[in-house]
């Protein structure tokens, strides 16, 4: 024996199933035409051209009967799919950010051995050697000098414990020149330091 449930399922999924004639409110017709969907605020219709979602509103009253419109559930359904638009667009925004971001700190970044002769209140003035790494990861690879040494200035102060230097590079930001007249490269090793150095560069 059929139960009406089951009745009223089969002719739900006879109703999507079928292809038909959809004839919009502005006068736009899909020939052929089958519902493939029913979603709160419209209806997705296959038909020669292509898939396409026609919204509710753009259809006759007795289209919206058939397919049970209600324009309460339409209307959270377009909040709630908008809202989840937003967090995927923001957390995709996130993401190239922090690409973006991490790409120009890599433009402006060294790895060095440097050894400060000159503490100052705000700065450090250190003789830097540039080095770069041969090999598979940063620990098990070669460093290799790159260039000649070079006076630069650490644009925060360091403990005068820091006096013998560093034995093993480390990753250096350069955010500008100093303002004086010797117009020695500026780095810092802070990384957020730089970024914001960057960003106020850009605007």
């Amino acid at each position: 024996m059929i139960t009406p449930t089951f009745v009223v399922l089969i002719v739900c999924f006879a109703s999507i199933a079928l292809a038909d004639d959809i004839k919009t409110n502005n006068g736009k017709e899909y020939k052929n035409a089958t519902v493939t969907r029913v979603e709160p605020d419209g209806i997705m219709v296959r038909f020669s051209g292509g898939l396409v979602k026609i919204p509710f509103k753009d259809l006759s009253e007795e289209l919206q009967q058939k397919y049970h419109y209600n324009s309460e559930e339409a209307q959270k359904f377009a909040a709630d799919t908008a809202a989840q638009l937003n967090a995927t667009n923001a957390i995709a925004n996130a993401k190239q950010e922090h690409q973006d971001t991490e790409k120009l700190l890599q433009q402006v970044m060294i790895f060095a051995i440097i050894k400060p002769f000159h503490y100052g209140k705000e700065r450090t003035t250190a003789s830097i050697q540039e080095y770069a790494k041969f090999g598979h990861t940063f620990y098990d690879g070669q460093w290799k000098k790159v260039g000649e040494q070079f006076t630069g200035v650490i644009d925060e102060p360091m403990p005068q414990y820091y006096e013998s230097g560093d034995t093993l590079p480390v990753a250096l930001y350069k955010i500008g020149h100093t303002d004086d007249s010797s117009r020695d490269a500026l780095y810092t090793l802070d990384k957020e330091k730089a970024l914001r150095a960057l960003q106020g560069a850009n605007h």
